[in-house]
């Protein structure tokens, strides 16, 4: 299976000025949990729910008695500038070997030398890719369990 068969081509991006608050509504619109974010027209980075989620935590976590919000932060200060990149005619399943390496949940797809982003492929875009799969579930299932006793902390 091919990347450029499952990628995301309509491309919903956030510039990195505008705030937290901006991004989470638009996620919501669209239904979607990952912004390509833009300065001054080029793609520098991505921002995701889990992003915006760390960043309001850790605000918190600072022990600032004022109220932190939201609209206090720039989307550049949540998000990841280390934007991973896939080729647009790359396999799928290499697409899912980098998620799983790098720890994460999308990457942009680039074509040509300049590496221009054209598309988004995210987990969730696999995972359509393999509902035709005939594979068997034990190629995909962890077979190590691991249980936490009631009560233990």
């Amino acid at each position: 299976m091919k990347t450029k068969i499952f990628r995301n081509t309509d491309l919903i991006t956030i510039d990195k000025d505008q705030g937290l608050t901006e991004a989470m509504a638009l996620m919501d619109k669209k239904s979607i949990s990952h912004l390509l974010v833009r300065d001054e027209g080029k793609i520098i980075g991505i921002i995701t729910t889990k992003d915006i989620t760390k960043k309001l935590a850790n605000a918190r976590d600072l022990g600032n008695e004022r109220k932190l919000r939201a609209t206090q932060f720039h989307v550049s200060s949540a998000m990841n500038k280390n934007l991973k990149t896939i080729q647009k005619d790359a396999d799928l399943k290499d697409a899912a070997k980098m998620m799983i390496a790098n720890k994460i949940s999308s990457l942009a797809v680039v074509e040509n030398d300049e590496n221009e982003v054209i598309g988004l492929v995210t987990k969730t875009d696999i995972i359509k890719g393999l509902k035709d799969s005939k594979d068997d579930i034990e190629l995909f299932y962890n077979p190590d369990v691991i249980t936490i006793p009631s009560g233990s902390q």
